[in-house]
């Protein structure tokens, strides 16, 4: 019987990463061992010129990967989002806007706890700065939780289910936080359950 399932999802109108994890309370290595779930969902404009047919192939896509992911035997289900990018171009903006609110939606329509995580948060619990730089992300993930990521999408993914875990920790008899994942939880956004 699994205690939790978590999901860090990375949002992006062209390649998003998805990175998930199911155990027991306690259990997650604090270095990674083996690979993690790492799931990509993405399409370029070319293969859905139709701006309607490439929403409707994402919901298809992110209610498929919330719906085969999510444990009943869990005491939680828990995925945390990044959050939008505000200095993001505008037509930039638009797409990831679509995008974002069709994977918010999927998640509370499967039953998930949705916790949205700023991008300055997820960079804050990975370096300890909000503020840096996509390669020192690459680096930090690998350094803290020596998991390899492709690119600044993984790592970001695995990031994000690292803050999951830290959510679903938290709390939990003999599970002490730092002062650094203190500060981090305090810049959560965390929603409700939706009915399943």
């Amino acid at each position: 019987m699994a205690d939790i399932s978590i999901l860090g999802v990375d949002v992006s109108s062209t390649r998003t990463a998805a990175v998930h994890w199911q155990g027991a309370d306690g259990s997650l290595p604090a270095k990674q061992s083996g690979a993690p779930d790492v799931q990509f969902i993405g399409t370029g404009k070319a293969d859905h010129a139709d701006r309607g047919a490439r929403l409707l192939w994402y919901v298809e896509q992110y209610n498929n990967l919330f719906a085969t992911k999510y444990s009943v035997l869990a005491r939680a289900n828990i995925t945390v989002i990044e959050g939008y990018a505000f200095g993001a171009r505008a037509s930039q903006a638009h797409s990831a806007g679509e995008v974002g609110c069709i994977v918010r939606l999927a998640a509370l329509r499967h039953g998930w706890r949705v916790i949205l995580a700023s991008p300055a948060a997820v960079k804050l619990a990975t370096t300890g700065k909000g503020n840096a730089a996509k390669e020192v992300m690459l680096r930090e993930v690998f350094r803290q939780w020596s998991f390899e990521a492709k690119d600044n999408n993984d790592a970001d993914a695995y990031a994000l289910m690292r803050i999951a875990y830290l959510y679903a920790m938290t709390g939990l008899p003999g599970v002490a936080t730092t002062k650094l994942e203190k500060q981090v939880l305090s810049k959560l956004e965390v929603w409700g359950i939706a009915a399943r």
